[in-house]
């Protein structure tokens, strides 16, 4: 791994590196954007930059630090998160790193730590976290990684320096996924599901089942209205199981309904799932945009009562049930639904 490995996000590298040679590394950073955008890799890149035997600000990748890096087996670089049993990110996790915390570099000046998905701390452990962030040893880095920043305490973002990392155009991806040897056309189709993100994108190319999979729960989309009681039923039992092995169901239904919303605003270009842009057409044309609206909401409402850990298989089949019921709307109850949300509005 090296800088220019890491694609885009000049703008936080430059930082990094100008930081580097003068020399003013913070004692705690927070790097925050969207899953795949590459913060682990611009965490373990500071990291092996600062450790590399070459001392030349960027990662030779040959040195023996830079290989115990990239084989995640150097003791002055540690990663922690959440148990893979488990979502949120304990105290029990926070006790082991403020353990290693007290522990003097073992083979170089410094020691980087750090903490994937740090939004899903515990109460808990987010205060036990901030006492370290308070007195940090003078050769400790920490680096939190976060999708969402707003989940975290104030005072934890106000004791880290700040990296947003931003997406990338789909020209960007598709250029990147085309030097990789893939097709222009399919480049361009996985560009536009990645929704700037190239993790994303490498893995909906890697992972042909990840489209297959895509493309049926799509096409149920498309037709649901004409789906019956035991189709549904069927459907969601397999899909539930998916979703245990972390297929990102909650993600294709919520880009569904957006891009159903983008299409009824004629932006029909910035539509996501271009390949079913005739069926958008035709659900967005026949519909009323505060239906398309309450699609959208009960999509997030699903994902919310799930983060709840209520039954997946349960919610996901209210959820489309409710979606239905919702495409089967008549005129009548279509002007109902759009007087409702009035009534709930403050205009």
């Amino acid at each position: 791994m090296s800088w220019s490995k890491i694609p885009g996000q000049e703008f936080a590298k430059n930082v990094l590196q100008n930081q580097l040679r003068e020399e003013r590394l913070s004692h705690a950073y927070l790097f925050s954007g969207a899953k795949g955008l590459g913060k682990k890799a611009l965490a373990l890149e500071l990291a092996a930059a600062s450790l590399c035997s070459r001392e030349n600000f960027e990662s030779c990748g040959r040195c023996l630090n830079c290989q115990k890096i990239s084989h995640d087996n150097h003791p002055d670089v540690q990663v922690f998160g959440p148990a893979e049993s488990k979502k949120s990110l304990g105290i029990d996790v926070i006790r082991e790193l403020q353990r290693e915390l007290a522990l003097k570099p073992f083979e170089a000046g410094r020691r980087f730590f750090v903490i994937e998905k740090a939004e899903e701390m515990t109460a808990q452990a987010a205060n036990s976290l901030l006492k370290s962030l308070e007195d940090p040893p003078a050769y400790t880095v920490l680096i939190l990684l976060v999708s969402e920043e707003s989940r975290l305490l104030p005072t934890i973002i106000s004791r880290c320096q700040q990296l947003n990392l931003h997406p990338l155009s789909r020209e960007k991806i598709a250029s990147l996924l085309q030097k990789q040897g893939i097709r222009p056309q399919f480049a361009s189709h996985i560009a536009r599901l990645a929704a700037g993100s190239p993790g994303r994108a490498q893995e909906l190319a890697e992972k042909e089942e990840l489209l297959e999979r895509r493309n049926e729960v799509l096409n149920f989309l498309a037709g649901l209205e004409q789906k019956n009681d035991i189709e549904i039923f069927s459907a969601v039992s397999k899909w539930s199981d998916w979703f245990a092995e972390d297929f990102p169901l909650i993600q294709i239904l919520s880009e569904w309904c957006r891009d159903l919303i983008v299409y009824s605003c004629s932006r029909s270009e910035d539509v996501r799932n271009h390949n079913f842009l005739q069926d958008i057409e035709a659900i967005a044309t026949s519909s009323n945009f505060d239906q398309l609206s309450r699609m959208l909401e009960l999509v997030e409402k699903a994902a919310d009562d799930i983060d709840a850990n209520v039954m997946s298989d349960l919610v996901l089949s209210v959820l489309f049930f409710e979606l239905k019921t919702l495409m089967e709307a008549d005129e009548t109850e279509k002007v109902d639904l759009q007087a409702s949300v009035y009534q709930g509005s403050d205009l």
